[in-house]
């Protein structure tokens, strides 16, 4: 029983890894990125302000939806659910 967080761009640097599994004991998202700090201590900066806010530099998807549309860091966690970290990607024609 666990969740799957998946790591993209320079977080899956910062941890050394892409994957990582993680105890289903997490009630919802912000318990499960305090326990991913406390593994990675380095993503504590990559992912909060001086305030100790999440920043939402990047985006955080919930089984493929951004947490914004599911309560954002209080989005509660289930057995078998996956997080993913993107960084935003902007650009293209001007």
């Amino acid at each position: 029983m666990s969740i799957t967080v998946i790591f993209h761009s320079n977080l899956s640097r910062i941890t050394g890894r892409e994957k990582v599994e993680m105890d289903a004991s997490y009630e919802d998202v912000s318990s499960l990125l305090n326990g991913l700090t406390a593994m990675f201590p380095s993503l504590k900066e990559e992912l909060y302000d001086n305030n100790g806010q999440l920043d939402f530099e990047y985006q955080i998807l919930l089984n493929g939806s951004s947490i914004n549309a599911k309560g954002g860091p209080s989005a509660p966690l289930e057995d078998g659910d996956e997080i993913t970290f993107l960084m935003p990607l902007s650009g293209g024609l001007a």
